[in-house]
Order: structure tokens, then sequence, then C-alpha cells
């Protein structure tokens, strides 16, 4: 099936856009060192995860990885509860993505496009997250278009 305007997934789309400018944002005001290395990190594995779907089920089957994945599984317990914003953000970022790859593969798009769609759609979200966090200017552009809608709200 070819994508056109009328039959592209915008919503699903515009959700994993938003979910990578909110990540863009969130690494705006973090220092370079977990820039690069955490929420790197987090991404490349969200991405490997969801292409090599295989690795996961491998984790859970019956054998001598029974004991890692229950590690794992514990250590996620443990990085929800501890650390439930940057855990939080990883969720939303994969479900997203999950979401979108969904949507594209169930209108009968190649996986090939599938692929560089996301990777443009979220590393343009990435990138305009970082501009307005790192951009005072737009900072304050977006707090007076907040302002002037609740004016005009009431």
């Amino acid at each position: 099936m070819k994508l056109s305007l009328l039959t592209f997934p915008w919503l699903s789309m515009s959700c994993v856009g938003l979910a990578y400018a909110l990540l863009g944002w969130h690494l705006s005001f973090l220092s370079m060192f977990w820039l690069v290395d955490f929420w790197l990190a987090t991404v490349v594995i969200i991405f490997v995860l969801i292409w090599r779907g295989g690795l996961v089920s491998r984790w859970f089957r019956l054998g001598p990885t029974v004991l890692v994945s229950i590690f794992l599984i514990s250590l996620t317990l443990m990085l929800a509860i501890n650390f439930a914003e940057p855990f939080g953000l990883a969720l939303v970022l994969l479900l997203s993505i999950f979401w979108g790859r969904l949507e594209l593969q169930s209108r009968g798009v190649h996986q090939r496009l599938v692929l560089m769609c996301l990777i443009l759609i979220s590393s343009t979200g990435l990138a305009l997250g970082w501009v307005v966090g790192r951009d005072p200017r737009v900072v304050e552009i977006l707090r007076q278009g907040a302002q002037q809608t609740q004016w005009i709200l009431g």
C-alpha cells in the first residue's frame, strides 16, 4: 500500500515526535556527560529491542538464563521505583515507537521505510526539543503564548 497524506498515521507519528521532543528538552538541561552516556544509550537500547525482538523472547525462555531474567526484571522494577521520571520517559519513548511502528506496518509499509520514517521523526523531535530547551528566546515565546492562551480561554 502506498502512503499518502491522507493515509499517513498522523496521530501516532505526532506522539513519536512529541515524545522525542520531550526527551530533547530534558537533555538540554543535563550536562554533556549524562547526555552522551545515559540518554543516548537509552534511545539505542530502545531501537535495538524493537528491531531485534528475538533478544527479549530469548531472555524469558526456561533454562540457564532464568537467573538473568529475574535479575533484569528486578533491576527494571528497582529503576522504576527509584528513578520514576527517567523510567517513565523511557517507557513513553518505547511505547510511542511501538505504536508508530505498528501503525506504519499495518498500512503495509516496507520495514526499511518504517525504520527511516521513525528515525527521521524521532531525530527531528529530539533536535527541536533540544533547541526549545537551550534557547531562552524560544522558552519566553512559549511562555507568552501560554499566557495569551490562558487569557483568551479565561
